[in-house]
Formats: structure tokens, sequence, C-alpha cells
């Protein structure tokens, strides 16, 4: 397929999980609740598989290109947000390749013949307030389709807007169920790993907001994760373990009767604050990862934390691994101030939402949503790398308003705008390529709920060079860090970390005296933008013959200079210690590179 063409070729249907409420057991205004799953397997004859149906998934290693050569990994998950926070994995590939479901962790979080990975979020709120899609790996456009409606709720054999994305020797990536008229690419368009391909949706045979990414190659579907029933290597660059533990996702309080609700992918209303006087107070939760046996409770606290209301230790109906659940109680809010309604899951306290009771509705107003902790991944600010900005301090309460958060991401290269969005989602990516080393790149997060916004926080990071992108700049012979191909003494990995040469004899450095301290003064070289992992560390001693003698030189602060005894000790000896992040650890001693007596 040659040039690009406009998103709309051909339409590809896929299947997510879907939406089963119920088991609601309401009692009285005062007394109500209910609740259910949040996925269900699909009614038979449906499978997650396009017209073109992939075979079914290896359970074990994954194929390898046509070329021969091992796939490419993915750097990170190709959705904004966090995976196992405001992200959740609802389905893995199946592995069974008959009628029963068998994921890679040899669980069941999927179903038969499904062909790919559904992660998704919780209500249309989420997808109102934008959660974008990227590319996973450089790439060609091979295919995209865009126009459909997105906000399907049942399966109905509806089209769906998509990408894929070819990254050649027969692998594929695909990309599902996204919202209609953001796909942001065109066929035959070349992107970069980060690059935003559109924003999550639920177009096509979905029933609710969520991200289909399928990896295919040379036709056959692949499971990215590993596993005891996907072994081989994992096609993710860090796989993180896949955390069971029960956890809520959201928590919603309001006044508005939750008795009629289906429950998400719907939403509520919302309130932070209340009149005072008799109230009947709903809140709901997202439940994710219910473990047999699992109880909750609760209590509404008064100002001064004593409990107006408790309930339980009470039994969930059912086990769920993606649930929703409410509940009410009729409370006389007969003080002014800030009450809480505190939720338990086996005694441990989830939650302590806060509401504020006031006196008239002169004193009911919009607040800022609540501040918000962020971070740079540091093994990803390279050069060829997609950085990535997340939100740390994962909470379901993020607003006191209980209201949708969204974040506006801007990114900076050298204090030049790169990218700025605002979205819902707790982390954003800037695509890789767009910095070179020694660069500064900063992402600046501001939490906003449409009215207020909280304080800004900026993270900033400088781009380095890994050592495998240094090595392909002096050829292949460069590539084992352990080696010293020029013969100065200097291996390879050392030689990146001083920023020199390794195909021509190096200066370690030079050697000083101090004339003020008439300390011995070692000062390296060292390159401007190494990988924050790698470490250097120089040691000194008077006694060779003693290998428990050597101790810290003392650095400068900008850790190129080193002192290291007396310049009048009799003999002075200085090694240097270094560990790459590819695994080289290795020792040189400095005096013997410096030729010093």
């Amino acid at each position: 397929m040659h040039g690009r063409l406009r998103c709309g070729m051909f339409a590809i249907v896929c299947l997510l999980s879907g939406l089963q409420g119920g088991l609601a057991a309401p009692a009285d205004a005062r007394d109500a609740s209910g609740g259910g799953e949040l996925q269900a397997t699909p009614p038979a004859p449906w499978t997650c598989t396009s017209p073109d149906a992939a075979p079914a998934p290896s359970a074990v290693d994954v194929p390898r290109r046509r070329d021969g050569a091992s796939i490419l990994r993915y750097p990170f998950y190709p959705l904004g947000g966090n995976v196992g926070e405001d992200v959740f994995l609802v389905n893995t590939t199946d592995r069974d390749p008959g009628g029963g479901v068998r994921d890679p962790f040899c669980g069941t979080r999927s179903y038969d013949g499904h062909s790919g990975l559904d992660t998704d979020y919780i209500t249309f709120a989420f997808q109102d307030g934008g959660v974008p899609v990227f590319a996973a790996l450089d790439g060609t456009v091979i295919a995209c389709h865009d126009g459909e409606f997105d906000r399907n709720t049942t399966w109905a054999n509806q089209p769906a807007n998509y990408v894929i994305l070819d990254h050649g020797g027969g692998h594929q990536s695909w990309y599902w169920h996204l919202r209609k008229d953001s796909v942001a690419v065109s066929t035959g368009e070349v992107v970069r790993a980060g690059h935003q391909l559109g924003l999550m949706g639920s177009s096509g045979i979905s029933t609710g907001p969520h991200l289909h990414f399928e990896t295919r190659v040379n036709g056959q579907a692949v499971e990215p994760f590993v596993g005891d029933c996907r072994t081989g290597q994992s096609l993710w660059v860090h796989q993180d373990p896949l955390d069971a533990t029960p956890y809520l996702r959201d928590f919603t309080l309001t006044t508005n009767s939750l008795s009629g609700w289906g429950g998400p992918p719907t939403d509520t209303t919302h309130d932070g604050m209340l009149l005072s006087g008799t109230r009947t107070l709903y809140f709901w939760i997202s439940l994710m990862n219910m473990t047999p046996g699992l109880t909750y409770s609760f209590r509404v606290l008064r100002p001064s934390g004593t409990a107006e209301v408790t309930q339980g230790p009470t039994a969930f109906s059912g086990v769920y691994r993606s649930s929703w659940w409410w509940w009410s109680r009729t409370v006389n809010l007969d003080q002014t101030g800030t009450w809480h309604l505190e939720f338990s899951l086996n005694g441990a306290v989830k939650v302590l939402a806060p509401f504020d009771v006031v006196a008239s509705a002169a004193g009911l107003q919009n607040r800022a949503p609540w501040p918000v902790t962020v971070s740079l991944d540091a093994t990803n600010v390279a050069v060829h790398a997609v950085s990535i900005c997340r939100i740390r301090n994962f909470t379901p309460l993020d607003d006191p308003d209980y209201g949708l958060v969204q974040y506006r991401y801007r990114w900076t290269v050298g204090g030049l705008t790169r990218r700025d969005v605002t979205v819902a989602a707790r982390s954003d990516v800037l695509e890789q390529g767009v910095a070179a080393p020694g660069q500064t790149i900063s992402c600046a997060v501001t939490p906003t709920d449409g009215q207020s916004t909280a304080s800004t926080v900026t993270v900033s990071a400088v781009v380095h060079q890994t050592f495998t992108d240094w090595a392909t700049n002096y050829g292949p012979g460069v590539a084992d860090a352990a080696l010293d191909g020029d013969h100065d003494g200097i291996p390879n990995g050392i030689e990146y970390l001083l920023g020199s040469d390794p195909g021509a004899p190096s200066a370690m450095g030079t050697f000083a005296v101090d004339p003020e301290t008439d300390e011995a003064l070692l000062e390296l070289p060292l390159a401007a933008a190494v990988n924050p992992a790698d470490v250097i560390v120089v040691e000194t001693t008077t006694n060779l013959m003693d290998a428990t003698a050597w101790e810290p030189a003392k650095p400068n602060a900008a850790h190129r200079v080193w002192a290291a005894g007396q310049a009048g000790d009799r003999q002075r000896y200085l090694r240097l210690r270094a560990t790459v992040a590819t695994g080289l650890a290795d020792t040189v001693l400095v005096t013997d590179v410096l030729g010093l007596p």
C-alpha cells in the first residue's frame, strides 16, 4: 500500500466484555443498595476476532519476524493512565485453544477466543474528558477508520474506529474502539513510538470506554504478557507483576437517588457540599479484584469524629474481577462543618471521603481538585525512548466535589513546548526522538475540574544517551561493554561513561594536587548525559596488597573531581568502579591508566 489514504477504508469489529448490572437489593429509601458485575462473558457465538480471524495464540513463546529476528518489545502500555489504578486490565488473550478460557497467568482474565488486551475506564465521563491512545512502537499506518458512533453499550455488530500499525517483519499492532473523530493519523503515515493515534472510546462491538490493543505477528495473535501459561520473553520492556489485590478505582457521593441507576459506564451526579438538615446520602464505588469472602463496612462520621451511621461488616454477594456497588443512608446533618464517609474492605479503611455541610445555599461552592504528586520515569528519559509523566498518588478521591478531574500536561524540551494537552488520564507521554542528549525535558501537570485548578507541579530530567545508542555510533564492535578494542585499558562501558572514543586511546582523566589542601585530585571527563542508572565510584588506597584497604574518595558537587588522600603520601592508588545498565560491572585501576608512579 503506497501513499496516504484518509481513514475510512474498511471496518473490522471487535468485542469488549459486557456490562452486567443487577444484584440490586433495595429495602426502603433509608436503607437501599445495589450493584453487580462490570464485565461478563460474551454470549455465544461472539468472539473478539475480526473477519480475517487470527489463529489461536500460542501457549508458549511468540513467533519470530519473517526475517528471523525477534519482534520489538513495547516500552510502555499505549493508553494514557496507569494500569492497575485508573486503567484496569479486563481481558488478556485467551490461551486455551479449545472452548475454555485461560489467560497467560493460568487464570481466567479473558473469554473464549479473545485475541488482544482490553483495558478500560469506569464511565463515559473519562471518555469525554479524553484518554489518549499512543503508538506502542515506531511504525507505518496501514489501515484506519473513523466516524462511527462511540458510546455503544451493547453487542450489535457495529463497526469500530481503529488504527493498525505495521512494525516490519510481519509485526502489527491494532488499536480498536476509538472515540469518534479522534483518529489523528492517515494511511501511509509513518509515526514514532508515543505518537498520539486517537482517543479511547466505545465504538464498534463494545460495552464501555476501553482500548482493545492487539499484537499480531505473521497473522497470528500474540499475547504480550508472560506467565505460567505463556512462557518465553515478555513483549514489555518492563513487565510489572500483576497485582490482584482488591482496590477501589472510583468513589462518588451524591444526593440524587441511585435506585434506578443501571451502573457504569453511565455517569451519576456528584456532591461534596450539602445543606444541613435530614438528607439521603447515596454513594457508589468501583471495586476491582474481588476475593472470596470479601467484606465491606462503612460509617458516616460527624465533624467530631463520632459515628452517626455504622454498617457492617457485611459480605459482598458474588465475586467479580470488576464490579460496581451503591448504598444509601438517610442522615440528620444537624451540624455544619466537615463530615466523612469512611469505607472499609475486610476491616481496613480504603476511603475517608469528606463532605462539607453548610447552613445555606450561599455556602455551596465549587472547590479545586486536590494536589497531585508527579514523576518522570527516569529510565525512559533517553534519546530513543518514550518519556512518561505519571501522577503517582493514586486514590479514588481526586476532587473534593467528586467530579471528573482532567490534567493539563505541558511538555517542554529545552524550554520549548512540544506537547500541550488536557486529558482525563493520570499519565501522558512524549513521543521518542524529540530531544537530544543533554537537553532538559520538563512535564508540568495542572489538575482541573473545569472550573477551578489545583497548583501546577513540574518535574524535569536531563535526556541521556543509553549505552546501546552510544555504541551504535561507533559500529558493532563496541556493543560489548566489557571489551577494550583500542587497548587503552578502558573498557567500552567506561568509555561510554567518560564520553570518550572507544576506537582510539583515550585519556582517563587528569591527576593534580590541590595547593591549598595538599590533597591528591582526580578529574574525570564524564559524559554529560548518561543513563542515571549507571554508577561511577572512585576509591583510593595506599596499599595495593590489602584488598580491604580501599575507601571512597570524596567527590565534588558535580561528581567530576575526587579528592584522594594527600599528595605527600608515599604512594597513592586510585581505582574507578563502574556499573553500566547493560549489565557491565568493571573496575579500572586509574593509576595504571594515568601512568602515575
